[in-house]
C-alpha cells in the first residue's frame, strides 16, 4: 500500500525521532522507518543527558517513540533501501512497501567496525569506544586503550583520572618518540606496540590475550577510531558529500538537493547523542517553517 507523508524519516535513533517528535507537534504527517538496530543497544547506559543521565538506550527510544505516536506521528520498523525521485515528490523504498513524501530526512547513525578478537557478550559492557560516557562507571578498574597511534594515546590521557593502572597498546612505533608518550608515562601509564589478538570474558574483566604474549586484564577497554560512515539507502539523484563521506547541509540540515535533509551522525560523524537530538530539533523546526511558508 503507498501512503503520503509530509515527511518521512530513514533512521530510527535519536536525530530521526527528536526531528519526527518536533513535526509531530507541529501537526505535520510524519513517518520513522528504522532497521531496528541502534548502534548503543548493548549500553548498560546513556550518560551526559542533562535531566535522563543513566537512562538505559532501550528506556530512551521507547520513552521518545511514545511521544512521537502521542503526537500523532508513525514509528515503524523497516530498512529502507532506496529514495527515488517522483516529479517534485520523492518515494522512499522498503521491505514492506513505498512512501511518498515531500521531504526525505536521512538520519542514519554511524556504524562500529568491532574487531573480531572482541567476544560479542564483552561489546557494550567492557569494550566502548567514548571515554566520556563509559570512563567514570569503571572508576578503579584496570584500562586497556587500543589504537594504531596518537589518537589512541590522546584517549589514554582521558581515561588517566579513572583507572587504577591503564595500558595503551599501539601498532605504530612513531608514537612512542611523541610528547603524549611523555604524559602518559608522567602519570603512571604505559604505551606499548603490541595488538590484541584475542580475549575471553570473565568475572574479573576482559582476559586479552596480544600478538607479543601479553596476557592482560580490563575492567575496561576503549577502542578507537572504528567508525564507519552512515549506510546511506541508495539515491537516484545526486546529493554531496562531505570528505568524510557524510551529507554535506546547511545549519538547518538541508542537502544540496531540497527535498532531502541530514540530521545527526549523517551529516556530523563526531557529534554525542545530545548533539544529534539538536540537529533533529533545528531540521525539524526549519521544514516546518519551510512548509508554512510555502515551499511545498
Amino acid at each position: 500500500m503507498r501512503r503520503e507523508w509530509d515527511v518521512v524519516v530513514v533512521g530510527n535513533g535519536v536525530a530521526g525521532l527528536s526531528t519526527a517528535l518536533t513535526l509531530a507537534r507541529a501537526r505535520m504527517s510524519v513517518l520513522v522507518l528504522g532497521a531496528g538496530v541502534r548502534r548503543n543497544a548493548a549500553a548498560r547506559s546513556v550518560r551526559n543527558l542533562p535531566y535522563a543521565d543513566g537512562i538505559s538506550p532501550a528506556e530512551l527510544y521507547d520513552r521518545i517513540e511514545a511521544q512521537v505516536s502521542a503526537y500523532g506521528g508513525s514509528v515503524e520498523t523497516a530498512l529502507v533501501t532506496e529514495v527515488r525521485s517522483a516529479d517534485e515528490r520523492l518515494e522512499v523504498v522498503h521491505a514492506h512497501g513505498v512512501e511518498s513524501c515531500g521531504r526525505v530526512v536521512l538520519a542514519v547513525g554511524m556504524t562500529d567496525t568491532v574487531p573480531e578478537w572482541v567476544p560479542a557478550e564483552a561489546w557494550g559492557t567492557r569494550v566502548f569506544t567514548c571515554p566520556y560516557c563509559h570512563a567514570r562507571e569503571h572508576e578503579g578498574e584496570s584500562f586497556v586503550v587500543v589504537g594504531t597511534g596518537v589518537i589512541a594515546a590522546e584517549v589514554g590521557l582521558l581515561c588517566v583520572p579513572f583507572a587504577s593502572d591503564l595500558r595503551v597498546l599501539v601498532t605504530s612505533e612513531e608514537v612512542t618518540s611523541m610528547p603524549v608518550a611523555r604524559q602518559l608515562e608522567a602519570r603512571g601509564a604505559q604505551l606499548v606496540v603490541d595488538e590484541p589478538v584475542s580475549a575471553t570474558l570473565g568475572d574479573d574483566g576482559l582476559r586479552i590475550m596480544t600478538r607479543g604474549g601479553s596476557q592482560l586484564i580490563a575492567g575496561a577497554t576503549l577502542l578507537n577510531q572504528i567508525k564507519q560512515p552512515p549506510r546511506l539507502p541508495k539515491l537516484d539523484f545526486p546529493v554531496e558529500l562531505t570528505a568524510a563521506k557524510t551529507l554535506a547541509t546547511n545549519d538547518a540540515g538541508a542537502t544540496t538537493d531540497p527535498r532531502v535533509w541530514a540530521v545527526g551522525n549523517a551529516t556530523h560523524g563526531g557529534h554525542l547523542l545530545l548533539e544529534s537530538m539538536a540537529d533533529g530539533v533545528r531540521a525539524g523546526m526549519a521544514l516546518y517553517k519551510e512548509a508554512m511558508l510555502g515551499h511545498y
